[in-house]
């Protein structure tokens, strides 16, 4: 169970510092020992808690297991808490599952359109949701991971979406999209439940018309965006429980994204032409219900996603030559939240944004 060759950090650490070589031998052996009885601890009090049967002991068990996970991680790391990974995937594949740190300035290599991404920890659990609008318990453990080429997840089949759990239980509802431009809101105590058994969140999902973007919120405003510009927010709570559409899409226009809102939140819209629009929440007309369009981004622009987030968080951006690039949010340019776009800091010349979040 204890992987004592990845060693790296302390190989470096005795590298910089000869001098100390004795003492890191003796705290990484202490370590790795206490890591190791913990873990034993902790396995004898889950067979305790599995034993009890019932339904009580399973939040139990599951933070048993989550204990027994950080442990195992920390202990095949030299010792070091692990740090956060960045996935790379479109619907049904895995394109990168790659730490964080380990990025280099070559990036994570080319990527294709199409692609969502997610940073989480890697003891995070995850919620992966389906084109058929099933929701899964996973883990990054429970993932492959890819060496040169994407790799197809076959169980669950049809992930559209991984959202991180820490974050869904800290909003009130997840709103789905569909291909059609439909939403659809489910609390996220019923969300835990069906994802549990298995279930369908939505049972009255239009045939022919799959999710394909599944976002958390907190039972505020949600914005929508068509590729063409045209956006609409309107107040979670308006959503029918049948479903409604965000509003009436022009020929050759599709929704591009859609985002939960917040107060003082600032609106972030990204274009083909690798710019970006911010604006303040407050300055967006909030329409009654969904049905209609409440504004427009900018006149001649293609859409390509929208985010929203506070002054102290962090946008990441994946571009499409495979470059991660971090923008604290409450340091983008004054000019970019009026109603000019602005290009977007240290992106390459003939690049463009293929994905984004918000940490």
């Amino acid at each position: 169970m204890i992987d004592t060759n990845d060693v790296q950090w302390w190989l470096l650490e005795a590298q910089q510092h000869p001098d100390t070589i004795p003492e890191l031998i003796r705290l990484l052996a202490e370590r790795i020992a206490l890591l190791s009885r913990q873990n034993e601890e902790l396995r004898g009090d889950l067979i305790t808690a599995r034993r009890k049967g019932n339904g009580a002991a399973s939040a139990e068990v599951q933070a048993l297991q989550d204990r027994i996970m950080a442990l195992e991680q920390i202990s095949t790391n030299g010792g070091r808490p692990p740090g956060p990974r960045l996935l790379i995937y479109r619907p049904g594949q895995l394109i990168v599952s790659q730490p964080v740190d380990s990025i280099d300035e070559s990036g994570v290599g080319a990527v294709e359109p199409g692609v969502n991404m997610l940073i989480a920890d890697e003891s995070a659990r995850l919620l992966a949701i389906t084109d058929e609008s099933r929701a899964f318990n996973v883990t990054l453990h429970d993932l492959p991971i890819p060496d040169k080429s994407p790799i197809p997840i076959d169980t669950p089949r049809g992930i559209i979406a991984f959202l991180d759990l820490a974050t869904l239980e800290r909003r009130r509802y997840l709103t789905l999209l569909s291909q059609r431009g439909y939403v659809y809101s489910i609390l996220v105590g019923a969300v835990a439940r069906m994802a549990a058994k298995q279930e369908p969140l939505i049972r009255n999902l239009i045939p022919d018309d799959p999710i394909v973007a599944a976002v958390a919120s907190g039972g505020s405003d949600l914005l929508a965006c068509s590729r063409l510009g045209r956006w609409a927010r309107f107040p979670e709570r308006t959503i029918a429980g049948a479903g409604s559409q965000v509003f009436t899409l022009a020929k050759g226009d599709a929704l591009a994204g859609i985002t939960a809102l917040e107060a003082h939140m600032l609106v972030m819209v990204f274009t083909a032409e690798g710019e970006m629009f911010v604006r303040a929440a407050e300055s967006i007309t909030v329409g009654t219900a969904p049905g209609k369009a409440t504004g427009t981004v900018s006149k001649g622009v293609v859409v390509l996603g929208v985010a929203a987030g506070l002054p102290s968080q962090t946008l990441t951006i994946l571009t499409r030559h495979g470059d991660v690039i971090t923008l604290p949010i409450d340091r983008l340019p004054y000019r970019a939240r009026s109603e000019d776009s602005i290009p977007i800091p240290t992106l390459h010349p003939g690049d463009a944004v293929a994905a984004f979040m918000i940490r």
